[in-house]
């Protein structure tokens, strides 16, 4: 499985290095979500679309809107795991608190996304663009960073295949990519081995599928509400063609995103904290 192209955190420079660090500081979030960093690998495209969907951020809007979605979404019942399930896959406190900081994180920034890039999605094919980024002088304080995203290439052989089993559900044909989020945790080995045994038998269920459509569908008539708010001055970056940004920001926001929203609320959940 290829990775999608990417603009890594740690190999940011210049204006995407200013961008990243807008984005985590608006978005409370420690680190840079896939989408953008995908984004960024295209001149042009992460200024304009960062751009547009910075002043839903700044409002408030998807912070509220993504609370109440995520209260409604009726994830199966399950009680956390004892601490001496993960004291026995080498887990302990100060690594649950870090799992769950990675979590917390992921979470806010996928459910925010859902919301954000989908209204994007709206605004393009309502036959409006986005706005070229416009950053204050400061941005906000940024969050304490998350530890670095561990490269497929540096996991041992059984973490690396651990992370491919639990990606190949998410990716699709035209989107072979590898969640940001299992690459986080596969820093700790124990816990995604503990969180593969519950996520891939509700994927083979079909369980995270339907909880993923039921949340895509609810979030995008909130997005379409969003996009009318989006400016309509700018139009699309340049060389940038509106059937293919509208195909690749679909393939995140009907599929990857809202089951990565579904699997780290479930994997949240098994932490005692």
């Amino acid at each position: 499985m290829e990775h999608v192209a990417e603009v890594p955190e740690g190999e940011a420079t210049g204006a995407t290095a200013m961008l990243y660090r807008d984005i985590r500081a608006v978005t409370g979030c420690g680190m840079v979500n896939l989408i953008y960093r995908h984004l960024a690998a295209e001149p042009g495209h992460l200024e304009w679309a960062w751009g547009a969907v910075r002043p839903l951020f700044v409002s408030g809007e998807i912070s509220l809107t993504r609370a109440a979605l995520v209260e409604t979404l009726e994830l199966p019942a399950a009680r956390p795991l004892p601490a001496s399930a993960f004291r026995l896959v080498g887990v302990d406190g100060d690594a649950i608190r870090a799992i769950a900081a990675v979590l917390d994180h992921y979470n806010r920034g996928n459910s925010g996304n859902l919301f954000a890039i989908g209204a994007l999605l709206h605004a393009i094919e309502a036959g409006r663009g986005g706005r070229g980024a416009d950053l204050p002088a400061e941005s906000p304080a940024e969050p304490e960073p998350l530890p670095p995203i561990l490269p497929l290439d540096a996991m041992t052989p059984d973490v690396a295949d651990l992370v491919l089993a639990l990606s190949a559900p998410v990716a699709t044909a035209d989107n072979p990519l590898i969640p940001s989020l299992y690459r986080h945790l596969a820093l700790w080995p124990g816990f995604l081995a503990l969180g593969a045994a519950r996520v891939l038998p509700m994927h083979e269920a079909g369980m995270v599928e339907e909880l993923a459509a039921t949340l895509h569908h609810r979030a995008d008539a909130a997005a379409e509400t969003m996009a009318r708010k989006l400016s309509a001055q700018g139009g699309l970056p340049v060389n940038c063609d509106r059937s293919a940004i509208t195909r690749l920001l679909r393939s995140f926001t009907t599929g990857p995103v809202p089951t990565m929203v579904v699997i780290g609320l479930v994997l949240r959940r098994m932490l005692p904290v």
